[in-house]
């Protein structure tokens, strides 16, 4: 509202001074001078903004800073130059010159108009710029509104114009921007309040692996698979983004904190027609996981926050299914920083065979965060997952196996658990009963299976509901999911502390499991909560069958008690990509 009052009162303003002051043709002139400084500013003031921005003024939108200046600055030059070479005036009619005054003064007042309310859409503003939202809905972006006046989309349309014909260069306005409007508002969704809207051209490092997706993802916000539009089909891309340093002659990306913040909406990609039809432009609709078969679905507006000098991410974009006569062209990185798409053919090629581990940080443990769409916290209360590859490895207090006091009549005797369903065992009650356990087992470790284990604490979560085994699983690269195959669950009813355990080395056929079998979940229902009982910890067991390659396990999926969907904790990305299961 204000923005609009604002665009309202600068129009009047331009034009009542040159209808009274200046008359039809000093008017007209002022309208040609206008046009003209537009056009250069428009075309040097990025090369300007990266010739300035190590000294400051990129994080406060060195790119609006240098429009609006250079046409300030190229409108007055001009206009003191015309009125040294014509110092004379042409009279019209009272009503001809009234008329005529008021249509340049218009056309000046919108472009003088357009011009500050596009320098200020430059800049380090909030999105939402004095109560005014091009969009509206983030889920319908080409759903935009316009100022009123338009004075800035005029602007845009004008210097479009120019450059498709009379001004043309090798690069039409065009072709860079197919939607300069929709794109200045796009960068201004930031993750954070103070996080940086411009790049350095150079923060963009190696970023040259893209390749074409035509098998299924997962979207592990929804629980979803995720579909292209009609006529497009999936691309990705791994960028790898440097913080950079803030200096004379280096601009970087990184926040104050060293971080990399950015949201879907600080990407885009660009494309054109060979035929000359309308460029295209999109935006990532997720971020993709290791593996490349699962994402996170986000809106424009969300993002991730990348720790560390240097980072990697990886991107999913809507490209035309026809790439050879509808190419994409290039990547953006906050308006500043550009890679080029290869072309149809390099694409095509860039699927093939590819290694979908190669590179990543890989870890036999690793914490876990909850990942969901605009949400934060930890309802489950999930720390960490951990990789243990031979069974006299196993940090045994730590996954709360039991003592062999709880196991008595139903342990094996062969030195390790097999196959056992034990309590529930009273632990403590009122300061008295067992103490910590003196004498352990160890799970048993198939040949050829990595046993891994899931922990949750201080899970306070009271009510009539069962815990089921089977709503907790772990997920792999492949979309492969794994259920547990035990658990030992520990829960506070009144005063007393119980602890029930359950595990089974087993499959289907009541034989140890062997030759890659998957496994079946033991128990198939563990009633660990209902009326009175609140869990405190658990762990669950899974074991992985190995295989030729490594296996790489992205977190675990619990299935929400409430709204029946799956929630996902994954991997902390920057700190450990994958949890990895060592091939044979």
């Amino acid at each position: 509202m204000i923005l609009t009052i604002l665009a309202c009162v600068l129009v009047f303003g331009v034009t009542s001074y040159l209808v009274f002051t200046q008359g039809f043709f000093s008017s007209a002139i002022m309208a040609g001078l206008c046009v003209t400084s537009a056009a250069v500013a428009f075309n040097y003031h990025e090369l300007l903004a990266q010739l300035v921005g190590g000294f400051g003024l990129a994080a406060w939108g060195g790119k609006g800073i240098m429009l609006l200046g250079l046409f300030m600055v190229a409108l007055l030059i001009l206009r003191l130059l015309v009125d040294r070479l014509i110092r004379g005036n042409v009279i019209f009619p009272i009503l001809i010159d009234r008329i005529g005054a008021g249509v340049f003064g218009f056309v000046s007042g919108l472009i003088v108009t357009g011009m500050i309310l596009l320098g200020l859409q430059n800049m380090a503003f909030p999105a939402s710029l004095l109560g005014f939202d091009r969009i509206k809905d983030l889920g319908q972006p080409d759903s935009t509104q316009n100022v009123l006046p338009p004075a800035d989309g005029f602007v845009t349309s004008l210097i479009d114009q120019m450059s498709r014909y009379g001004f043309s260069g090798s690069q039409p306005f065009h072709r860079q921007h197919p939607n300069y409007l929709r794109e200045l508002y796009m960068n201004r969704l930031v993750l954070t309040e103070g996080s940086r809207q411009e790049a350095g051209k150079d923060v963009l490092d190696r970023t040259d692996d893209f390749w074409l997706i035509d098998h299924n993802i997962l979207d592990v916000v929804t629980g979803q698979s995720l579909q292209p539009a009609a006529g497009m089909r999936f691309m990705a891309t791994r960028l790898e983004i440097a913080g950079g340093v803030r200096s004379k002659d280096k601009v970087g990306v990184a926040d104050p904190d060293s971080n990399i913040r950015f949201t879907l909406a600080s990407v885009r990609l660009v494309g054109y027609s060979e035929d000359g039809g309308d460029p295209f432009e999109s935006y990532p609709v997720a971020i993709l996981w290791p593996g490349g078969r699962v994402a996170e679905g986000l809106k424009l507006d969300q993002g991730r926050m990348l720790a560390g000098n240097r980072s990697r991410v990886d991107l999913l974009f809507e490209v035309p299914e026809d790439l050879k006569n509808r190419p994409a062209l290039f990547i953006e990185f906050k308006r500043s920083a550009r890679v080029m798409v290869p072309d149809a053919k390099q694409l095509e090629a860039g699927g093939a065979d590819r290694d979908v581990l190669a590179g990543l940080q890989q870890s036999a443990q690793a914490g876990l965060q909850f990942v969901g769409n605009g949400v934060t916290g930890n309802p489950y209360g999930i720390e960490s997952l951990r990789v243990i590859s031979r069974t006299d490895q196993q940090p045994l207090e730590e996954m709360l196996v039991p003592d062999i006091e709880m196991l008595s009549g139903s342990r094996q005797t062969s030195g390790y658990i097999e196959h056992v369903h034990a309590g529930p065992l009273v632990i403590t009650k009122s300061g008295r009963g067992r103490t910590q356990p003196r004498t352990f087992l160890p799970l048993l470790i198939p040949e050829g299976y990595c046993l891994v284990y899931l922990t949750i604490n201080e899970k306070m979560i009271s009510g009539s509901d069962s815990l089921r085994l089977t709503k907790t699983v772990l997920l792999d690269t492949n979309q492969v999911r794994y259920n547990s195959v035990g658990s030992t669950i520990e829960y506070l009813e009144g005063t007393a502390s119980f602890r029930e355990f359950a595990y089974s080395a087993r499959g289907q056929d009541g034989q140890v499991l062997s030759g890659g079998q998957a496994p079946t979940m033991f128990p198939d229902r563990m009633a660990a909560q209902s009326g009175g009982r609140s869990i405190r910890r658990a762990v669950y067991y899974y074991l992985i069958p190995q295989q030729a390659q490594t296996v790489g396990l992205l977190g675990a999926l619990i299935q929400d008690t409430q709204s029946g969907r799956d929630i996902f904790y994954g991997v902390p990305q920057g700190e450990v990509d994958i949890l990895a299961v060592p091939a044979l």
